[in-house]
């Protein structure tokens, strides 16, 4: 239910089995789509089951919006807003805070069988490897991507061999999306160059560049556009797909247009004042929906204001 924008609770329908067949796989040419297609496997008597994406490859490369919410409450608004990728995380413990596994699973009841699941893709924050260095797999077959980040890694010796047991339980190939950290010399975390090139001898199909500092400086504070839009490049030519986030705003994403990562994702700039402790917005959300479609008037606008 939603009033002036937020929302409040309602209830969800039980939850049925659910299986991800594996992807091709190693990734595909990394100048072509590739994301998430449905793929139904029938292991429950429910014909409306959700059934989660699977990679394929689209005419042409398109820019994805990922929203983060923190509970089953707040999937709805990102949901009907047509976003295409939502992501569950816990922000109060951080840039890639791990949900209970409660959460998890009101986020399974609530998903199940949604009309129009299939168009979606669902990802989760596993935290630090730092506090998680003996796997603990997301006992949950509704994402399609973990993320896991790497701060306090740079100094740490046999991270490397801890992150190579976190590979091998995922569930499918490709499923672990590493994270390198824009402050890094805050978060004591390795280079994005390390970091691609981990992702890429592990067969990661994703790379993200995230801040690890919140409440600071945003990602655009830490890194400008020209070195953004570099990132990009040597992420494709790994035959990497790479998200961008730290705290960005809707002008950001406007003005930066040409960078050209896979995704966009926020979690602040979807919520009340830009606050990411706060519940999601509906209008911010609405508005965050339509990035694309700005008039090239105020895009120019936007980069006037900054130069």
């Amino acid at each position: 239910m939603f009033s002036n924008g937020i929302l409040y609770p309602d209830t969800a329908v039980p939850t049925t089995g659910i299986k991800v067949t594996s992807p091709p796989f190693p990734v595909a040419d990394p100048i072509s789509s590739h994301f998430w297609s449905v793929k139904a496997i029938p292991n429950s008597p429910d014909s409306k089951k959700p059934f989660y994406r699977q990679p394929s490859v689209d005419a042409a490369r398109t820019t994805r919006l990922l929203v983060s919410i923190e509970s089953a409450l707040e999937f709805w608004l990102p949901f009907e807003h047509g976003i295409e990728w939502i992501d569950l995380k816990n922000p109060s413990l951080g840039s890639l805070g791990r949900p209970t596994e409660a959460t998890v699973r009101a986020l399974e009841r609530a998903v199940d069988g949604v009309p129009g699941i299939e168009k979606l893709i669902l990802s989760v924050a596993l935290g630090e490897l730092v506090d998680y260095p003996q796997p603990i797999p997301m006992e949950s077959d509704i994402f399609a991507y973990w993320k896991i980040g790497l701060s306090l890694c740079a100094d740490r010796i046999g991270w490397q061999r801890e992150l190579e047991n976190w590979y091998r339980v995922c569930r499918h190939p490709g499923q672990l999306i590493l994270v390198h950290y824009a402050d890094e010399e805050l978060a004591s975390s390795p280079s994005f160059e390390e970091v691609c090139e981990l992702s890429q001898s592990c067969g990661s199909e994703f790379v993200l560049v995230d801040t690890w500092q919140k409440g600071g400086k945003r990602l655009t504070e830490w890194i400008e556009e020209d070195r953004l839009m570099k990132m990009t490049r040597v992420a494709w030519n790994r035959g990497l797909r790479i998200s961008l986030a730290g705290s960005l705003t809707f002008e950001d994403i406007v003005r930066m247009k040409a960078v050209q990562p896979d995704v966009w994702a926020v979690r602040s700039a979807a919520c009340i004042d830009g606050d990411r402790s706060r519940p999601l917005c509906s209008e911010r959300i609405k508005k965050l929906s339509k990035w694309d479609n700005i008039p090239v008037e105020y895009e120019n606008h936007l980069k006037r204001s900054i130069s």
